[in-house]
């Protein structure tokens, strides 16, 4: 969920609408700084959520902020804040050729075992990128992995604003994953069906996401 970028990339914030209370005051004071912080640091904002085919819509806020700290190496700062579980991780990361690498640890709302700490890799260029992201802690592992291409064998339209992919997360499901850069500020993409592997009899999932970048 987190690559390391350079002075050259922009900081990135997600935003995900959420519809539900918060509980515990953790969970409302995260969302504080989840909703606060990103309008003073933001490069780029998304907005997002998910569907279970049962009609259950699964809405969340994260953002996410990295910048350079010396050469080849920066910090970021990641939150998310949901109906019913957030966390807060910072971290450091480095980046070589193409190649980025990342790991934090920070918290999360559980109640007698709040730890949590992440790791990413990152790899990409003008047309093809592929990341991964793994996480462990209280409430127990979740993982990330995802690659898209532009690449022209690959386009559907004669165009290289058009991506297709493939994207696998835990608790939402596999699926393929389609981009389309609408301009050269805004980014929509979607996961038309994700089945939930280790559920074999769980609902297919729909994601769709708009990304802003100033």
């Amino acid at each position: 969920m987190v690559i390391c970028k350079t002075s050259s990339q922009k900081s990135s914030v997600a935003l995900r609408i959420s519809n539900a209370q918060l509980g515990d005051p953790m969970r409302r004071l995260l969302a504080v700084i989840s909703l606060l912080v990103p309008f003073s640091l933001t490069a780029q904002t998304e907005v997002s959520g998910y569907w279970a085919r049962e009609d259950k819509f699964f809405p969340q806020i994260t953002y996410f902020r990295s910048d350079s700290i010396a050469p080849h190496t920066s910090y970021f700062l990641w939150s998310l804040v949901n109906n019913g579980w957030a966390e807060n991780v910072v971290g450091f990361g480095t980046k070589v050729k193409g190649l980025s690498m990342s790991a934090g640890a920070g918290i999360e709302t559980v109640k007698d075992d709040w730890w949590r700490v992440q790791g990413n890799l990152y790899y990409g260029s003008s047309t093809n990128y592929g990341y991964a992201s793994v996480e462990t802690g209280g409430s127990g592992a979740w993982y990330l992995f995802e690659v898209t291409s532009r690449e022209p064998m690959v386009q559907v339209f004669d165009t290289d604003r058009f991506g297709i992919g493939l994207r696998f997360q835990r608790f939402v499901g596999l699926g393929p994953r389609l981009e389309w850069q609408l301009s050269p500020h805004l980014l929509v993409w979607m996961v038309p069906v994700a089945w939930d592997v280790e559920k074999r009899d769980s609902p297919q999932h729909f994601v769709f996401t708009l990304r802003y970048t100033p």
